[in-house]
């Protein structure tokens, strides 16, 4: 991941460990997708259990990339709000509302 945005230098590691809270939405990303994969297979055809459990093993490794991404950024908007950036006409830096931190 980039160290901060490049539109409102946002950082987006603001301290160390910041990140340890993203397991949990995680976790419940990957708990929803399993749930979601068993229900669909029960429902369209009712598979052996190694079938259904090579198929969520499949998939949650499949998908960790975008879980890992998706739940970061779930979590960092738990803690900051994004707001719109004031374009200016000229090559200067953009200004940036004064409510961002490390900014």
């Amino acid at each position: 991941m980039p160290e901060s945005c490049h539109a409102c230098r946002l950082r987006y590691q603001p301290e160390p460990s910041f990140y340890s809270g993203a397991m949990y939405v995680s976790h419940a990303l990957q708990v929803a997708m399993l749930t979601t994969v068993y229900v669909a297979l029960k429902v369209l055809w009712d598979p052996e259990v190694e079938f259904y459990i090579a198929t969520t093993i499949t998939l949650a490794v499949v998908m960790l990339p975008v879980t890992l991404r998706l739940s970061r950024s779930i979590y960092i908007n738990f803690f900051y709000s994004y707001s719109p950036i004031i374009k200016q006409e000229s090559d200067q830096p953009s200004k940036l509302r004064s409510d961002y931190p490390y900014g």
